[in-house]
């Protein structure tokens, strides 16, 4: 196909209560949004085709949503990690864990974007943000017996990164996997 006839914008359809499409642009880039609810999630890179397909590959994610922008040893009998955030909706679906992400390991921040845990040994803080589940962010703790940890939100956090990802090409629509919901097959119709 050629690319003057593929650029355009391309909307999911057959999916209740949220939208989201791509941007197929003639310089060869792309943009894609996802919105449902409350919820909104973006990414953009180059797209190419080779066949019946397109590819979509954004930049790389930088590994981390999160950083620690200071750590402290207090005299506190436990662990307090803060996010500096003011978004409440944000901090109340982050998790934390001191288990490099470990299965049942999660705990929730509170509304003022606070958790603790038993005072112990500290070398890495796990976070993820309950709606971006196909990754979260290990932040490395140098100071191992610190325990209070400030942290910080990265713009990327609800960037969406796409490598290699392909639709195939049928007349005015995309077919294949969606970026973030589950299933095998999307239909994407140009308008």
């Amino acid at each position: 196909m050629e690319a003057a006839t593929l650029t355009g914008e391309y909307f999911l359809t057959g999916v209740r209560e949220m939208a989201s499409g791509f941007l197929i642009q003639p310089d060869n880039t792309f943009q894609f949004f996802f919105a449902y609810g409350a919820l909104d999630r973006m990414g953009s890179g180059t797209w190419s085709v080779k066949g019946d397909s397109i590819f979509l590959t954004s930049a790389a994610w930088s590994g981390k949503d999160f950083s620690l922008a200071k750590s402290s040893k207090t005299d506190n009998d436990f662990i307090n990690i803060v996010i500096d955030h003011t978004n409440p909706m944000l901090i109340r679906h982050t998790y934390c864990s001191l288990q490099n992400g470990a299965a049942e390991t999660w705990t929730p921040f509170d509304q003022r974007g606070d958790v603790q845990f038993p005072l112990q040994e500290v070398n890495t803080l796990a976070l993820q943000f309950e709606f971006c589940p196909e990754r979260f962010s290990v932040i490395p703790v140098d100071e191992k017996n610190h325990n209070e940890f400030l942290l910080r939100v990265e713009p990327s956090l609800v960037e969406v990164f796409l490598e290699n990802f392909s639709l195939q090409i049928n007349g005015t629509a995309l077919i294949g996997r969606h970026p973030i919901l589950e299933g095998k097959e999307f239909r994407y119709e140009k308008q």
